[in-house]
């Protein structure tokens, strides 16, 4: 990238910087997880603690979804590259994802632009517990929460020469509360 070597971060911005690392490290706790998994997420962690440096040639997502028998899948996915970071929310809905939508929960980039999104960060820090600890509402039936980490050879750091997509299934008594970390 041209000369910008860090981005301009306000208070809410480390806040959500600090949801993403805190949720990382919710997933690195899951005893299924993958020593591929776990270096993508280290990928990831090592850009997210380094901020508002830029992590040159760092590329990373990872997910939190939740899947009902309904058909119904909704997932907040957390990005970190030099160029952004962002908290995405998805939804889909039918066997063909007929009805999808995504929203940009909170994004900033390299270049000033700032996004804070539909929802104070407060809720969505409630929506990854809620996704986490498979609390959600009793009325939909058929929960299951599965942890999602993807990651590739997009970021220079890696040492593993494929994509890589993992699934990690989260067990409701094996996730640690946020408050902890």
């Amino acid at each position: 990238m041209a000369d910008v070597k860090e981005f301009q971060l306000e208070d809410e911005d480390y806040y959500a910087v600090d949801i993403a690392r805190r949720t990382a490290y919710r997933i690195l706790k899951c005893p299924n997880i993958k020593p591929e998994q776990v270096i993508g997420l280290g990928n990831a962690l090592y850009a997210l603690e380094r901020l508002p440096m830029i992590t040159e040639g760092i590329r990373c997502e990872f997910s939190i979804t939740y899947k009902c028998k309904e058909k119904e899948t909704k997932s907040i996915a957390f990005r970190i590259s030099e160029e952004v970071f962002e908290i995405v929310d998805s939804c889909s809905i039918g066997s063909e994802e007929k009805y999808s939508y995504s929203n940009n929960l909170w994004s900033f980039n390299a270049f000033g632009f700032k996004d804070k999104g539909c929802l104070h960060l407060d809720d969505i820090e409630l929506m990854i517990d809620e996704f986490m600890n498979n609390d959600i509402p009793s009325k939909i039936k058929g929960i299951f929460t599965v942890a999602e980490i993807t990651f590739g050879d997009k970021s220079r750091y890696m040492r593993i020469d494929k994509s890589e997509r993992g699934v990690i299934n989260i067990p409701h008594m094996q996730v640690v509360n946020s408050d902890a970390l």
